[in-house]
């Protein structure tokens, strides 16, 4: 939101989790087949195919994502994902990937591919040997500095502080949003973007 709408450039938030992922849900956009069909057949991708596939939240932002049915399990071709990638830098200035931690080779190819990784995490010890096992994970061809890390939710009841999270992760994390389950809440119930209406999350976005 903040690139396509703020920033009037053109984007693409890419949901690659086809069963439960959240990204067109959190911005009121209907997802559709597209995603599917780009993955399973990507030697028909192209930049004008996967403009059409992906929904308008905003003049300048775009949704691909999609919502099967769970108990259809979608094959994606190899190289599907970098395939995927080269029509949307035809058409988009930024694409955001929000890939699941998950072993899939799909996930795995997309954290290689892009140019920046982003480690959003909780403030919970599940989370920091997650991403202690992230940060080791080797970089991508294009990636030239280590993956960002964001700690979201920060000062939730009973969960580490930022200094235990840091401690842990024995680096600083790169920035920090504080919990907001009342504004955070309320934008995701409506379909909001939660940084038109909170300063806080605008501020650490």
């Amino acid at each position: 939101w903040n690139f396509g709408v703020f920033m009037r450039r053109h984007t693409v938030l890419l949901d690659p989790d086809i069963h439960l992922g959240s990204a067109a849900f959190l911005l009121n956009v209907q997802p559709g087949a597209g995603l599917r069909m780009a993955l399973e057949a990507p030697n028909r991708i192209d930049s004008l195919l996967a403009e059409r596939a992906a929904q308008p939240a905003a003049d300048r932002l775009h949704v691909l994502a999609g919502e099967e049915k769970l108990a259809v399990q979608p094959n994606p071709a190899p190289g599907a994902a970098q395939m995927l990638l080269d029509a949307l830098r035809r058409r988009y200035n930024f694409i955001v990937a929000d890939v699941p931690f998950g072993p899939v080779p799909l996930y795995r190819d997309l954290l290689d591919l892009v140019d920046q990784r982003v480690l959003v995490i909780e403030p919970t010890l599940a989370a920091v040997r997650d991403t202690l096992r992230l940060l080791a994970l080797p970089t991508g061809p294009e990636q030239t500095q280590r993956a960002i890390v964001v700690l979201n939710r920060v000062g939730i009841t009973g969960a580490l502080s930022r200094r235990q999270v840091e401690d842990s992760l024995k680096m600083k994390v790169d920035i920090a949003i504080p919990d907001l389950p009342r504004q955070v809440g309320h934008a995701a119930t409506l379909g909001e973007p939660a940084m038109v209406t909170s300063s806080g999350f605008r501020a650490g976005i």
